[in-house]
């Protein structure tokens, strides 16, 4: 464990592979297992390896990158070539060999390989205890299908294998795609609300803090993609609030979740104009055209509109609860944005035309942009 860092953080990790070589049959019979160590597999770029005592390393830019422990590879031969490791020979009747491979995911010297020689089984058992403490405090479900129990917990292992920290833990990188980019603004909401439902509480919080740390000088939130996600995360800030009762780090953080809500209230005045009849606009108090996703279209969405208003309605309603001096300003805000969006809606509506049902009944369209 580091120091001052959550238990969970550990730098010193390690990739354990085991490989078992067995002959179910009544009879010996001939074995071969060739291993090789690739630097990248979309390459099939296989690494030079060579013999050392107890087993094979890979180097690469001067480090450890693998090594293969034979030790308990008997009665099989060990050979190598230049970049594969061959264990063959023959196995006795019910006979079994194992070997192992180790990746270190910290710098380690090639020289010191040998620190794990005979370490896997030690290892395995620290890897279940590691896990079955991490899980330990989120809920507990058992349901009649273990396939669907196990997926769900699969699910909450997934998410905090995919995830990054910074600060030594103080805050979570809730990744939104395990292998292609990180947190974004929109996106990770639902994963960092669906810890808080399963009860990874500390999760949620790390990575809610995660996202205040990166709330501009403008007030508003975005990692890049959108700043959409600034709605959604008040609303899910707030319902971990609901949830977790933790009102000593809400205080905390008040000021800067206020200055959030403040930054969509001025956005709303932006938009707050006439036409030249004295009527309001179409989209008369809503936030500015902009994007939601991937898309370059900038409107007006209900999408938007509603995050954005749901996420300073639930702000401010948590920021009431401490007291908060602007909270009744921000939560008179929400509700005339909600009055803003149903009449918006429903002008839309009004110069959509109506769509059919199956069974040939006319209803008004449901329209998800706004006409502005």
């Amino acid at each position: 464990p580091i120091q001052g860092a959550p238990d969970w953080l550990r730098h010193r990790a390690v990739c354990v592979v085991e490989y078992t070589i067995e002959n179910t049959t009544n009879a010996p019979a001939e074995a071969l297992l060739i291993l090789s160590v690739l630097d990248d597999v979309r390459k099939n770029h296989r690494m030079a390896i060579k013999a050392v005592d107890g087993g094979v390393i890979a180097e690469k830019d001067g480090g450890l990158l693998a090594f293969i422990d034979t030790g308990k590879a008997s009665p099989l031969e060990v050979e190598t070539d230049t970049d594969s490791t061959i264990l063959l020979g023959t196995l006795p009747a019910g006979g079994k060999v194992r070997c192992f491979g180790y990746i270190p995911a910290w710098k380690v010297k090639p020289r010191e390989h040998a620190m794990f020689r005979g370490m896997a089984p030690g290892l395995a058992e620290k890897t279940k205890s590691y896990w079955e403490e991490l899980m330990a405090p989120g809920a507990r479900i058992e349901l009649p299908s273990d396939l669907l129990t196990n997926v769900i917990r699969a699910s909450q292992v997934h998410i905090m294998l995919a995830a990054g920290n910074e600060e030594n833990g103080s805050r979570i990188d809730a990744w939104t795609s395990a292998d292609r980019y990180g947190a974004l603004e929109s996106e990770a909401q639902p994963i960092l609300r669906g810890m808080d439902m399963m009860g990874q509480q500390d999760f949620a919080r790390r990575g809610l803090d995660f996202f205040i740390a990166r709330y501009n000088e403008a007030g508003f939130l975005t990692t890049g993609y959108t700043i959409m996600g600034s709605g959604w995360h008040l609303w899910t800030l707030a319902e971990f609030v609901d949830r977790s009762q933790d009102t000593d780090w809400f205080k905390e953080v008040a000021p800067e979740v206020a200055r959030l809500c403040k930054w969509i209230v001025r956005q709303r005045e932006k938009t707050k104009r006439f036409d030249a009849h004295g009527s309001r606009v179409p989209n008369y108090g809503l936030s500015p055209p902009g994007t939601i996703a991937d898309w370059g279209r900038f409107t007006n969405t209900t999408f938007q509109e509603a995050h954005y208003c749901t996420g300073l309605r639930e702000a401010a309603r948590v920021l009431g609860s401490i007291d908060h001096p602007d909270a009744k300003a921000l939560a008179e805000s929400a509700e005339e944005y909600r009055d803003c969006i149903l009449d918006a809606y429903r002008w839309t509506q009004s110069r959509s035309p109506v769509t059919t049902l199956g069974d040939g009944t006319w209803v008004p369209a449901q329209p998800p942009i706004f006409f502005i």
